[in-house]
């Protein structure tokens, strides 16, 4: 890194929520200890598995120990948690990072270096991707994710209403970078009240963080996460419903409207004038309706699964001048659905299609996202480096 480069790093703050893992943490920490970045760990684990303050030999990550109170549940130690994490930050940038996730450098340098020269620019997002490691073979495979995620039209706009119901953008603000005094805000916002399921803070960070920042996408690799796999610490993942089908259950009615008081009281405070309050409460409703629409609930896709995999096999025999005039007249998405057109911007790299390190990077090469090489060797051979070998151990 350059002088300039480690400048620019020493004003960022990463934060990492965590609970019960101390291997993932014991890698985070060799990752990020040789870097100018501020790193604080906020672990919600019954004990802690490090030295409390400043970790030993390694002044740049600082370890907090938030176990859970007697009879405070996962979500509760988890929302207190992260009210704690929303103070830390004293840089001027900040992000969050999963435990078993990480980010390039050479992104974060970017995306703060962005920041810095663009005062109208809030928070910034990257493009990700995942890795796992096989069994088998103990080797590493890779793959893109979230190719298609874009800045909106309205992403940087400076109206709030315009930028958080825009559905012209794709991307998730829960990664971002962001100039600290947003990131905050979206994070004490988004946590205000407890839940019983896991996807509910994400629409809050999202839709909030719309609220709050001016966004940019950039296609470089910035975000670096494991392949999704339940996580052996929360009972009955896997099984979780949609949010469409938990904002439409009744039992959850009580929670919905707590969400909706959050979001609203969230708008209010960057929706200025009379009509401020009108003003939130009307788009609350929007995004209420946006998540709970029935065509993303569980049994309506599936229903509308089987009907369109009906009407491919019915087009099947056609010649294929007709079923080019039919895929001609479908719109994109619906073809997506039955299979006739790729979803896949870079079909060669998506989530079904693994691959070994030397060959993703070479189809990634091919494609208009921007990566540093040298990082994907780096993460590699951490995650293979014996635990032995680590510097610093968790009290296990």
């Amino acid at each position: 890194m350059t002088p300039e480069e480690v400048e620019l790093l020493r004003e960022l703050t990463i934060v990492i929520p965590t609970c019960n893992r101390p291997l993932e943490l014991e890698r985070a920490i060799e990752y990020w200890r040789d870097t100018p970045v501020t790193v604080h760990i906020v672990d919600g684990s019954e004990k802690p598995w490090f030295p409390l303050g400043d970790l030993p030999r390694v002044p740049n990550i600082t370890y907090h120990s938030l176990s859970p109170f007697i009879d405070e549940g996962r979500f509760q130690n988890y929302t207190r948690r992260m009210q704690f994490a929303s103070s830390i930050p004293v840089t001027k940038f900040s992000a969050l990072c999963a435990d078993d996730d990480f980010f390039t450098v050479s992104g974060l340098v970017k995306f703060c270096s962005q920041m810095n020269s663009d005062q109208n620019l809030d928070a910034v997002v990257g493009i990700c991707s995942e890795f796992k490691l096989s069994d088998a073979s103990s080797e590493m495979r890779w793959h893109l994710r979230y190719a298609d995620w874009k800045t909106g039209d309205h992403s940087r706009s400076d109206d709030v209403v315009l930028r958080v119901l825009d559905k012209s953008g794709a991307f998730y603000l829960y990664y971002a970078v962001m100039r600290t005094e947003s990131w905050k805000k979206t994070v004490s916002s988004s946590f205000q009240i407890i839940c019983d399921h896991d996807y509910f803070f994400e629409p809050s960070m999202n839709n909030l963080g719309n609220a709050f920042c001016k966004t940019s996408v950039e296609r470089h690799i910035c975000w670096i996460k494991t392949a999704w796999a339940p996580n052996p610490n929360i009972p009955l993942l896997a099984n979780h419903a949609r949010e469409a089908d938990w904002f439409r259950d009744k039992k959850n009615r009580h929670q919905v409207k707590l969400f909706e008081r959050q979001l609203k009281n969230g708008f209010a405070t960057v929706i200025p004038g009379p009509n401020g309050g009108e003003i939130s409460g009307n788009l609350v409703k929007k995004i209420l309706q946006r998540i709970s629409k029935k065509s993303e609930t569980r049994k309506y896709r599936k229903i509308k699964g089987v009907v369109l995999k009906f009407f491919v096999r019915v087009f099947d025999f056609l010649p294929s001048d007709i079923k080019l005039f039919v895929n001609q007249s479908l719109p994109n998405k619906l073809l997506v659905t039955t299979g006739a057109k790729n979803g896949d911007i870079f079909k060669n790299l998506t989530k079904n299609n693994y691959s070994l390190l030397p060959d993703f990077l070479l189809g990634l090469a091919d494609t208009n996202i921007s990566f540093d090489s040298k990082e994907f060797d780096a993460i590699s051979k951490l995650l293979l480096t014996p635990r032995e070998e680590l510097r610093l151990h968790a009290n296990i």
